[in-house]
């Protein structure tokens, strides 16, 4: 029977992480993979030391919560295109040093993410999570009969203009900025200062003061779990309730990670997203 220890959080608020001993990945079953899901529900990050998956391992697991995402751009694994290569690539292009949820500019949405750590720096390289869910249920009354009524525009331009493509190419999409779990039925805020801009009906003028208020509120350190890499570490989170941060505070030494990200597999959530 695997032991959970929650890592953040208060016991009458909610617990934010937990660390899960006694669960091995490579050879889980949807049994598990059921497991690992409420534990997600639960705690929205969860870390699993010691598990020194092959990227084949990793395929399979991932593989047990959805399809997986497949990329076609310079940071995927030599060998398989559905696994992210993310090392220390050069500064210009570290979208990750700003706060975000992967992809939520694409039609198709990220659901369960497996991060696994391959070479960690002897210091520095840490990964923080911000919770969503309690984000939502810290806000006013007033501020939650506010957000309810509005949506926001998701654009990749951003990433585009890293990786040297058109930014007027990038896929939009438009989502609830207060959506509902599928599972879990909680209430969770979906806007990140990496691929937000604006409001729907709104100019980027009229919506930058709000933005700016959510994107500082949903990421106070109170809301925050910290993770400090050691090669092993297997790093779940749901892509939907947590927005992350890579640190990029290790110089030169060596730091490389692959990840595996599953998509929705068509439950969708309560308020589905549409083109921009």
């Amino acid at each position: 029977v695997p032991t959970v220890t929650p890592l953040t959080g208060d016991p009458d608020t909610g617990t934010f992480g937990a660390r899960v001993e006694g669960l091995a990945l490579a050879g889980l079953d949807a049994r598990g993979a059921e497991k690992v899901l409420d534990l997600l529900d639960a705690h929205g990050v969860l870390h699993l030391p010691d598990q020194l998956l092959s990227p084949e391992e990793q395929l399979a697991v991932g593989r047990l919560f959805g399809p997986l995402q497949r990329t076609d751009y310079g940071l995927r694994h030599p060998d398989h295109d559905e696994i992210i290569h993310v090392t220390d690539v050069r500064k210009e292009q570290r979208i990750t040093e700003r706060w975000h949820a992967d992809s939520t500019y694409f039609a198709d949405e990220l659901t369960v993410c497996l991060l696994n750590a391959v070479e960690v720096p002897p210091s520095g390289g840490d990964t923080m999570f911000a919770d969503q869910v309690r984000a939502h249920d810290g806000l006013s009354d007033r501020m939650k009969d506010l957000l309810a009524g509005l949506r926001a525009v998701h654009s990749g331009a951003a990433f585009a203009r890293i990786m040297g493509a058109d930014p007027a190419d990038a896929p939009r999409r438009v989502h609830d900025v207060v959506r509902i779990h599928p599972r879990s039925g909680r209430r969770f805020l979906y806007v990140n200062a990496a691929y937000v801009d604006r409001f729907e009906g709104m100019t980027v003028e009229e919506g930058r003061g709000l933005l700016r208020t959510l994107f500082d509120y949903a990421t106070t350190p109170d809301l925050v779990y910290r993770h400090r890499w050691a090669a092993g570490d297997v790093l779940i989170w749901d892509n939907r309730t947590c927005q992350h941060y890579a640190v990029h505070d290790y110089g030169s030494a060596r730091r490389e990670l692959w990840r595996v990200s599953a998509l929705d597999d068509g439950s969708g959530t309560a308020a589905a997203p549409r083109p921009a």
